[in-house]
């Protein structure tokens, strides 16, 4: 065997190689040598070096014409960037080291000149129609807190109409008293200026005017015993006895003036005959009063929660106690006449699909937060109605006392944050020169207001604007790319101080968990 010759071996004839055998050889020798060295695996990319590897995709995928206009879009953000930092540092007076030409520093002029008379005739629109209008005016009559655009000086013919009322009550009328009346009442007594007929006061509506002063002390005794908390009656029975239940917070009248005694002082409320009052209505009215003792968290909660339970009574529409007893937890269809609910959301999502399919996708999305501490007009505010921290301004408070005075009087921060939105929305989607998106103004809007962990209100709106592009959704938008560009910005430089810049960032601490 060893004398014959070599044959050619045919290398087609040969089996491919097995890949377990190799794995398994590969095993075996790795293990056979103590110093071999350890297989060697790539570290995971950063954030930043999927975005460049993203963007080098994107550039390679490109023809050589979106290669041009991509060039060219790029080159036109760089150059309104520099315009408008450069127009920035001129209207604040302030040296700009740039290399501009002639051009540029027309231009420059220009921006400036656009931007100063877009943004302040914005800016005086909302310090005139918010900032400058003050909150904490009573309305004359009603007693309740409203901005001081939102009441009107009461007329003459106003005062007449109240004059009738203090007399057929039997009191005298101090017309000094009486300079500012809300909106809401100086439609009602405008209506009842109108229905006037000019007939005499009938007597029979007077009432007997009873005086405390030459009263016995026997007869003053008795009478404060006819107090609700004097009465056997009508004393808030919470534990009735031995097989007993206490009655509904439902169907108890005089529930909620016997829990708040420091308010009520045990004296029932009382209507008008013939005038309709709901829970809602007496809970507006007396949230909103100068008196603050009926705005603490404690009766804002006994409020929301008997509105609650009311509203799930009228939304099952059924008056048998029994049933609402043992049935109000089987179909929650009811719910979605409580704001917040899920029931109430899901209603409200198919009235903004229906949106979206009458007007097409939204333009803009807007959050709108509060930062009621840091808002100096609120606490200052808040000072003025809690009489807390006398002889202190709002720059004179720490972050404790700020807190405190926010969550003491959580009505008046809501009040303020959703005239704060209202005013927005008004500029946004007006025509006039003072609108900030111009041309863009807004068509159409959705808002949904929820509140954070802390308690804080805050709006996600979308916005639907005049002239939207229209454009399919891609990574090549370019029209919506240059709307965006007009309409906001990230830049540091494009805040006018240092104050604003850092109410538009957040830092996160421990409470958040996001």
């Amino acid at each position: 065997m060893a004398d014959q010759p070599d044959e050619p071996m045919d290398l087609t004839d040969l089996p491919p190689p097995s890949t377990s055998n190799v794995t398994q050889d590969t095993a075996v020798s790795t293990s056979a040598m103590p110093f071999a060295e350890p297989q060697i695996t790539a570290a995971p990319k950063s954030k930043a070096q999927k975005q460049r590897d993203y963007r080098h995709r994107i550039a390679a995928s490109r023809t050589p014409a979106e290669v041009i206009t991509a060039r060219a879009a790029e080159t036109a953000r760089k150059r309104n960037y520099r315009l408008r930092v450069a127009a920035n540092s001129a209207l604040a007076n302030e040296p700009v080291q740039t290399t501009s030409t002639s051009s540029d520093l027309v231009e420059i002029q220009q921006t400036k000149s656009t931007w100063n008379t877009k943004w302040q005739l914005s800016i005086k629109r909302f310090k005139s129609t918010f900032l400058d209008n003050e909150s904490g005016y009573a309305c004359s009559v009603c007693d309740r807190l409203w901005f001081k655009n939102d009441l009107k000086p009461i007329t003459a013919a106003n005062l007449e109409v109240i004059s009738d009322w203090f007399i057929k009550v039997n009191r005298q009328l101090c017309r000094e008293e009486y300079e500012l009346v809300c909106s809401t009442l100086s439609t009602v007594l405008q209506q009842k200026v109108d229905a006037a007929t000019g007939k005499e006061d009938d007597p029979s509506n007077r009432t007997e005017n009873i005086s405390a002063e030459n009263a016995p002390d026997s007869e003053v005794l008795a009478s404060k015993q006819h107090t609700m908390m004097w009465n056997e009656e009508d004393c808030l029975n919470i534990a009735p006895g031995h097989r007993a239940q206490p009655l509904n917070i439902i169907y108890d009248r005089h529930a909620e003036e016997l829990s708040f005694p420091s308010i009520y002082y045990g004296i029932p409320r009382r209507f008008n005959m013939g005038v309709s009052v709901t829970a809602y209505m007496i809970a507006t009215s007396e949230l909103r009063r100068r008196d603050r003792r009926g705005a603490t968290p404690q009766k804002i909660l006994y409020v929301a929660i008997k509105i609650l339970r009311l509203r799930m009574v009228d939304g099952i529409l059924l008056e048998d106690p029994e049933f609402l007893k043992e049935f109000v937890t089987a179909n929650l269809a009811f719910m979605k006449t409580v704001p917040n609910s899920i029931q109430y959301w899901a209603a409200r999502k198919l009235g903004l699909f229906a949106m979206m399919r009458q007007l097409g996708k939204p333009t803009v999305f807007l959050t709108i937060s509060a930062n009621e501490i840091r808002w100096p007009k609120l606490l200052t505010i808040l000072l003025k109605l809690s009489n807390k921290y006398p002889g202190k301004t709002a720059k004179d408070l720490n972050t404790s006392e700020r807190c405190t005075l926010v969550s003491d009087d959580p009505v008046t921060c809501c009040i303020y944050f959703h005239k704060l939105v209202g005013s927005l929305m008004k500029m946004l989607k007006s025509k006039q020169f003072y609108n900030p998106f111009g041309k863009y103004f807004v068509q159409d809007y959705f808002i949904r207001i929820e509140f954070q962990h802390r308690g804080s209100p805050h709006a996600h709106i979308l916005l639907w604007l005049n002239n939207d592009p229209h454009e399919t959704v891609s990574e090549n938008m370019p029209k919506t790319i240059d709307l965006v560009e007009k309409l906001s910005s990230v830049s540091r430089e494009d805040m006018p101080s240092d104050s604003v810049y850092a109410n538009q960032s957040h830092k996160h601490t421990f409470t958040c968990t996001k």
